[in-house]
């Protein structure tokens, strides 16, 4: 199993479609904060050192306008794909979903949209 950063992906999507090709047997369950997530970190702790505020700590690492689809990205690539999942009563159903198209022998991702700091 793979839990994949959002903003991670971004660097190397094409490692879906490696996974799509080959056949790998690998759940992808995609922590989907829409930020780069150690930018926003780093930005507030700059922040608190300077003693100034940390309200534009999203500039420039926010990742929702517009929103990224990484379910359609990955079956864009012919990786099988669900989401986004917003609602956490509906993660569990669609990763057990996931989980028989890989015990089929094929890659799966589920696009699970998290909070962010």
């Amino acid at each position: 199993m793979n839990v994949q950063p959002d903003g991670d992906l971004l660097y190397t999507p094409a490692a879906l479609w490696v996974a799509a090709r080959y056949r790998v047997p690998l759940l992808t369950v995609m922590h989907n904060n829409r930020q780069y997530q150690n930018t926003v970190e780093h930005a507030i702790r700059i922040g608190e050192a300077r003693r100034s505020s940390d309200e534009r700590r999203h500039h420039a690492a926010v990742l929702d306008d517009p929103p990224i689809d990484f379910a359609a990205l990955a079956r864009s690539f012919g990786v099988w794909a669900t989401g986004p999942v917003t609602d956490v009563d509906a993660a569990r159903p669609e990763v057990e979903r996931a989980l028989a198209v890989v015990r089929g022998g094929s890659p799966a991702l589920v696009d699970v949209v998290t909070t962010g700091a």
